[in-house]
């Protein structure tokens, strides 16, 4: 974006939308101006929000002159149509609908409930059916605005098909988000209507815990709609998946370590541990109980304190755990922890852990494979817990739970042959295995259509 007579270095550091915010803002907090269409003005969110909403020609008109104005006032002699072509720049990306964003393309179904009694303000979106009804969590967020919640539900859903599909689960993959603040605006009235969204898909998605929803909460929405999992619930299997997770990076990481490292158990390997929740703690105690050597980090002083105590466990700074000196990295805490800055220091042969969306960038799974690093890809690794989830939504024993839980690491051992094969990084070759399974399930189902 250009603007005669703006500073230019000052428009690269700011986004489009940023820089629509301050233009409002110095017509509004600098300049004061008022006028009948603009104030009362709340605040400079507020304000940015409703110009963006505004879509007659009038008041697109009015707020053109009224930036042009204050931009003239301060000095800066910028013509108000330059002006007007920066608003529609930058409040044409944030009015962007569905059809327009990226990330849908894919999507079988996207559905946006606005529901004025309870609050609720939702999206539910199903990115693949391919392989049995979609299947994923629940995020409650305080979303600045409606656009990132749309942009994260519909990046979400699509993770959720190729994680069903590698898990090789007979689950498609649709997520949610409900805007609002879970510390505040939880009620069961809005997680009531909430459920009957749910509904509204005749079965096609099923609901489950995520960011902001918990164990408290499911089964309240679960009291009105019947397609809610992952939590506990009377006479089914289920619960708390972190175990099982925890049991999936177990054996995938010592498949890693079989592949390259020639090994097949862990004794004697030393492995930095990232994270000590519920799955680093679980993975820490099985490593330990196998003979391997544990350096540790967490946020919490308390978790760090018994990893050592329990396990004799090293320690290591929460910023320096990714470089340390071992022979396996388990990242199981934040994503993007594979980037710029780690990877060129990245001391480990083996990288596997449970923290979702662990490559900043798909190229640094390629500096990893240049590098000589094998790393599990997260999505392929950390399946125990859908497919916990996908126990208790078919029946299924805890016995053939576990048997499919430990099935992960023959998955992740032939995406390692796959990728040496055809010269691939790991991450791709995840990502085709789970593309030729969901269209392998499409094919089957219009076969089947095409049969009735």
């Amino acid at each position: 974006m250009q603007l005669e007579g703006f500073d230019q270095s000052f428009v690269k550091e700011m986004t489009q939308r940023r820089f629509l915010a301050a233009l409002v803002g110095w017509h509004a907090h600098v300049l004061r101006r008022t006028c009948a269409i603009c104030n009362p003005i709340a605040g400079l969110p507020e304000y940015v929000a409703r110009c963006c909403v505004w879509q007659p020609a009038s008041r697109w008109a009015h707020l053109h002159w009224c930036l042009g104005w204050g931009m003239e006032k301060l000095g800066h002699g910028v013509p108000v149509a330059v002006v007007g072509v920066a608003v529609d720049r930058c409040c044409g990306e944030k009015i962007m609908g569905v059809f327009e964003s990226r990330d849908f393309k894919g999507h079988e179904q996207v559905s946006f409930f606005d529901d004025s009694a309870s609050g609720l303000k939702a999206i539910i979106a199903v990115h693949s059916t391919a392989l049995g009804p979609a299947c994923g969590g629940t995020r409650m967020y305080p979303y600045e605005n409606s656009e990132d919640a749309l942009t994260d539900v519909l990046r979400l859903s699509r993770g959720m098909s190729y994680k069903n599909a590698i898990a090789n689960v007979p689950l498609g993959g649709g997520k949610a988000v409900i805007i609002g603040d879970p510390a505040s605006d939880k009620s069961s009235a809005r997680l009531h209507a909430y459920g009957h969204a749910v509904n509204s898909f005749g079965g096609r998605y099923i609901t489950a815990m995520d960011v902001g929803i918990g164990p408290k909460d499911m089964p309240v929405i679960a009291e009105a709609t019947d397609y809610a999992a992952g939590y506990d619930q009377p006479g089914k299997t289920g619960g708390d998946s972190g175990p099982l997770t925890a049991l999936g990076v177990f054996v995938g990481l010592k498949s890693a370590v079989s592949y390259r490292l020639g090994t097949d158990s862990v004794k004697g390997l030393t492995v930095a541990i990232q994270g000590l929740g519920k799955v680093g703690m679980g993975l820490a105690r099985q490593l330990h109980d196998e003979g391997a050597k544990l350096i540790v980090a967490d946020i919490n002083a308390n978790s760090v304190k018994r990893a050592v105590d329990e396990f004799g466990a090293q320690t290591a700074s929460v910023d320096d755990i990714a470089t340390a000196a071992c022979d396996v990295f388990s990242p199981n805490a934040l994503g993007a922890i594979l980037n710029d800055q780690t990877v060129p220091a990245m001391k480990a042969r083996v990288i596997a852990g449970a923290a979702n969306n662990q490559l900043a960038r798909d190229a640094h799974g390629q500096q990893l494979k240049g590098m000589g690093v094998l790393y599990a890809p997260d999505y392929v690794i950390n399946g125990g817990g859908i497919i916990r989830v996908a126990g208790q939504i078919f029946g299924w024993s805890d016995g053939e739970i576990e048997t499919r839980v430990r099935a992960i690491a023959d998955t992740l051992t032939q995406i390692f042959r796959r990728a040496d094969t055809e010269g691939r990084t790991t991450n791709l070759i995840a990502d085709r295995i789970a593309e030729e399974r969901m269209a392998a399930g499409v094919k089957s189902d219009n076969k089947a259509k095409a049969a009735e």
